[in-house]
């Protein structure tokens, strides 16, 4: 488990949910009960952060933890995620540009 996050926070933006699923497709994804967990684990976990934002608790964390399991069974869910860290990322550094040069 700490392995596999330390893969998807060593890897490039843009590819860390890709390569997720790939590693996940290597090495158990022929096992239909190690699928199903992990996409039941990622839907409960998105909810409880869901729960989570209303009440006090680390709820994007939680909804963040969730996909990546979501990811790791879902190929279209892990290209999307993708494509949003990026433009998430872009829009973090402009806001954060904006912030520094107003100091």
């Amino acid at each position: 488990m700490y392995k596999r996050i330390k893969n998807l926070l060593a890897d490039k933006s843009g590819e860390r949910f890709k390569h997720t699923h790939e590693e996940f497709k290597r090495t158990l994804f022929g096992r239909s009960f190690v699928t199903v967990f992990m996409a039941i684990l990622g839907i409960f976990l998105c909810l409880f952060g869901f729960v989570l934002l209303f009440i006090p608790g680390p709820g994007l964390l939680v909804i963040l933890l969730g996909l990546m399991f979501i990811s790791s069974v879902s190929f279209t869910i892990a290209n999307a995620l993708d494509k949003y860290e990026v433009i998430l990322v872009k829009k973090y550094q402009a806001l954060r540009d904006v912030f520094k040069r107003k100091e």
